[in-house]
């Protein structure tokens, strides 16, 4: 065998190049089952974020509710008239 030629015809190689492409294509053209998975996952946590949201602002309003509540009753009475002052 002389240096400098190749060990197989161009032809073949050609070949061998197209037929590992045509196994290659299909998976390199379409998206894996976990981008899939991960776009799902990430669509019902952005869902569960905005619920929680709306929740704590919920919760907000009921705290601020409740304490103007408490406030309101912490304020000291007026003072009740005694029986003990002389007349």
């Amino acid at each position: 065998m002389e240096p400098g030629l190749p060990l197989y015809s161009l032809e073949s190689v050609a070949c061998l190049l197209r037929s590992y492409n045509h196994l290659l294509a299909p998976t390199a053209a379409a998206p894996t089952p976990d981008v899939h998975s991960i776009a799902w996952r990430a669509c019902l946590l952005e869902q569960e974020n905005a619920s929680l949201r709306a929740h704590v602002a919920a919760l907000r309003q009921e705290a601020l509710a409740l304490r103007s509540l408490l406030a309101a009753r912490d304020e000291p009475p007026a003072p009740a008239p005694s029986s003990t002052t002389p007349d």
